[in-house]
C-alpha cells in the first residue's frame, strides 16, 4: 500500500493508503493525486473549525468569510455563557429567595405559588 493524498492546487482535500497500488486512484477534475504525505501535515491533526490545510503554506488556513467568522466567535460566547449558568431551577431559587429577604419585590403569583410548595413540603432536617 502507497501514502497518497489529494489537493486542488491549493488545500488538502483527503489522504490516505491507496489500495493495491495507485492505478486504481482517480482524482476528479481539478483536483491532483499526489504519492507520499502531504507537506507538514501530521496525519490525525484535528483542523480548527473553518480552517483548511494549506499545501503551500503547511499551516491551517481559515477560509471563513468576515461574517462567518463574526457568527462563530457570536455563537462561542452564547455556549460559554450557556455553559456557565446555574441550571434553571438554581436561577429560580436565587430569585424567589431575593424576594423572601426583601432584596427585590415579590412578583406574583410566582412568590405565593413558591412558598406554598415550600411551607408544604419542608427541607428534612431545617425548623
Amino acid at each position: 500500500m502507497a501514502q497518497f493524498y489529494v489537493h486542488d492546487g491549493k488545500y488538502l482535500l483527503s489522504y490516505g493508503l491507496a489500495p493495491d497500488g495507485m492505478e486504481r486512484l482517480q482524482a476528479q477534475p481539478g483536483q491532483h493525486v499526489v504519492l507520499g504525505e502531504p507537506p507538514g501535515y501530521q496525519q490525525g491533526m484535528p483542523a480548527p473549525a473553518g480552517h483548511r490545510w494549506h499545501i503551500g503554506q503547511r499551516q491551517w488556513v481559515d477560509v471563513r468569510d468576515d461574517a462567518q467568522r463574526r457568527a462563530d466567535v457570536i455563537n462561542e460566547a452564547k455556549r460559554q455563557r450557556r455553559n456557565a449558568y446555574p441550571d434553571i431551577g438554581e436561577q429560580m431559587d436565587m430569585l424567589w429567595h431575593a424576594m423572601n429577604t426583601g432584596a427585590m419585590p415579590k412578583v406574583e403569583p410566582f412568590y405565593s405559588t413558591i412558598k406554598a410548595v415550600k411551607d408544604s413540603v419542608p427541607k428534612p432536617g431545617v425548623e
